[in-house]
């Protein structure tokens, strides 16, 4: 995934990119921030961003030792604009787990967690999109 962005980058003559990812790809998305030196903003949608935490809670058995783990980074991307939006309704991506990313990134300014109400998992986000894609990306604790 970071070579299909360094692709893209280069074919646009970007200067940074903008990441996002939904669900399992909000990980992935974290994971490549991770690792790049270029990277503008992430914003993440319903992300598996503690997926110790999450199989947790799903009890279910943990992932394969040496899987990537989004928790690992969070402190290095602190410095990088972010929104990581839950839905209000979410069963299978609750909103704890992105607040378990804010708080080992150390409740960085940069870091914020949103709530989006009439949104579960899969349903609503088309809808909301929109508004939540013009919402500023800063390092302020006026977003919190």
């Amino acid at each position: 995934m970071d070579q299909a962005v360094d692709k893209f980058v280069k074919r646009v003559q970007s200067p940074g990119v903008h990441l996002i990812g939904y669900s399992g790809g909000g990980a992935v998305a974290v994971l490549i921030a991770a690792r790049r030196q270029d990277v503008k903003s992430l914003r993440t949608v319903a992300g598996n961003l503690d997926p110790k935490g999450l199989n947790k809670y799903h009890e279910v058995s943990p992932l394969a030792e040496g899987s990537l783990d989004p928790m690992e980074v969070a402190r290095k991307l602190s410095a990088i604009p972010q929104h990581h939006f839950v839905g209000a309704d979410d069963s299978i991506v609750p909103a704890f787990i992105a607040d378990h990313f804010a708080e080992k990134a150390g409740n960085s300014s940069c870091v914020h967690v949103r709530s989006v109400n009439g949104v579960d998992h899969v349903n609503g986000w088309a809808e909301v999109w929109p508004r939540l894609l013009e919402l500023p990306l800063d390092c302020s604790n006026s977003n919190r």
